[in-house]
Order: structure tokens, then C-alpha cells, then sequence
């Protein structure tokens, strides 16, 4: 739940935030522990000779990341069985996201990318007691309004 200290100091918190991530293969059902969107944009500029620079940014995409505590082998094996499908049939995978909000006066926000290309970033380090951190990374056309 956000945090409301009243306005218009009110802001979000990590936790009101829940990401679904759908793979070819179904739903990733295991627990994200952190998760960023970002958009990209293209830079035009022009310089007129009697004024001043003038700026522009282009939506160009989104970009963002998802971070997991390894509790098992299914993002290992979903990204296997997709290489695979790769090397056999030349099929790319494509992903979609919805991210939902808790605002802090109680509204939810939601949004959704969809045809993302997505890369295993890393499938984690191994050492002694640590627990083991794995990444995906994803790239997208746009992140469209649903409610």
C-alpha cells in the first residue's frame, strides 16, 4: 500500500508495484524483486541561424529490467527451451508485460508492453551462502495505457 502522509507529500513504495510477465511458454510465476521500465527516446536537434537550438525527443521504445532470487530451474530451462527453438526453427520469442500501481490516493494504474525482446542477462553467480540473483532484460516498441 502507499505511503500517505498526507498531500501532497504521498509517494509509492517498491511493494506497490507487481509486474506480470507473460512468456511464450504461460505466465512467470515466481516471486520479481525488483523491476525498472524506461523510456527511450531519439535526440533531434536543429539550429536555426537566427534563433536559438531547438530540441526534440522521439519515443524510441522501452527498456527496462527484472531481477529474481533463483528458486529453481524454470527461468533457466524457459530460456533454454527458447534458444533452442531459435537454433531449430529460427522462431523468435516475443514477451509482454503488465505493470500495475497502487497510486497513493487508492487508484490503480495500469500499463502493458507487448513484443518485447527479451535476453537472460544473467543467470546468476554462485558463491558460498550468497543467495543467487538472476536478471532478464527486455526491449519494446511501446508501454500502452490499459487502465
Amino acid at each position: 500500500m502507499p505511503v500517505n502522509v498526507g498531500q501532497p507529500n504521498s509517494y509509492n513504495l517498491g511493494r506497490d508495484c507487481t509486474f506480470t510477465i507473460v512468456a511464450p511458454t504461460g505466465i512467470l510465476s515466481f516471486p520479481i524483486t525488483e523491476g525498472s521500465a524506461k523510456q527511450e527516446t531519439k535526440q533531434v536537434q536543429s539550429r536555426p541561424l537566427n534563433g536559438p537550438p531547438i530540441f526534440a525527443e522521439i519515443p524510441d521504445g522501452w527498456s527496462g529490467s527484472f531481477s529474481f532470487d533463483r528458486t529453481g530451474r524454470q527461468l533457466d530451462d524457459l530460456f533454454a527451451q527458447l534458444e533452442a527453438s531459435y537454433w531449430n526453427s529460427g522462431a523468435l520469442a516475443s514477451f509482454s508485460v503488465l505493470q500495475t500501481i497502487e497510486n497513493p490516493d487508492g487508484t490503480i494504474a495500469q500499463y502493458q508492453f507487448k513484443a518485447l525482446a527479451c535476453k537472460f542477462e544473467s543467470a546468476g553467480d554462485f558463491k558460498g551462502d550468497g543467495k543467487v540473483e538472476q536478471k532478464v532484460t527486455f526491449r519494446g516498441p511501446r508501454r500502452e495505457i490499459v487502465q
